[in-house]
């Protein structure tokens, strides 16, 4: 079984109210909006793991971008394989992972991943995470 289409709304209040109360997809919601304002192209990537977007620029460079609202316990693992296989995947030597509050820099299988809070990545945009 596979999960159903993802679906964002325009209006954060209004996803909050009739979507969902879920806090983790409120801000997969908010980092969907601010791409899509950006201008950037967006795309999903599930293979064995799955990466929430992959932003793609006009002049056609790629961003792997995961959404996780923490990094910790079970969830820290899958959020990290995803990214980095996309990363693979897609030969992009960067991921970013935005997250409320987290923030630090790891290598793993010579992928450089970013771990951004969602607030200074807003402010700072994807050219200097990701």
């Amino acid at each position: 079984m596979r999960n159903p289409a993802k679906v964002y709304l325009i209006d954060c209040g209004i996803a909050r109210r009739v979507a969902s109360e879920d806090k983790g997809r409120q801000l997969e919601n908010l980092v969907f909006l601010e791409l899509r304002r950006r201008g950037y192209e967006m795309f999903y990537f599930e293979e064995q793991g799955e990466c929430d977007f992959i932003a793609k620029d006009e002049a056609g460079d790629l961003f792997p971008i995961q959404v996780a609202l923490e990094l910790n316990g079970s969830s820290e693992q899958r959020e990290l394989d995803g990214v980095v296989e996309a990363c693979k995947r897609l030969k992009v030597g960067v991921g970013t992972i935005i997250t409320l509050n987290d923030e630090q820099e790891e290598k793993i299988g010579g992928v450089l991943i970013k771990v951004v809070p969602a607030w200074k990545w807003v402010l700072v945009g994807l050219a200097n995470h990701g």
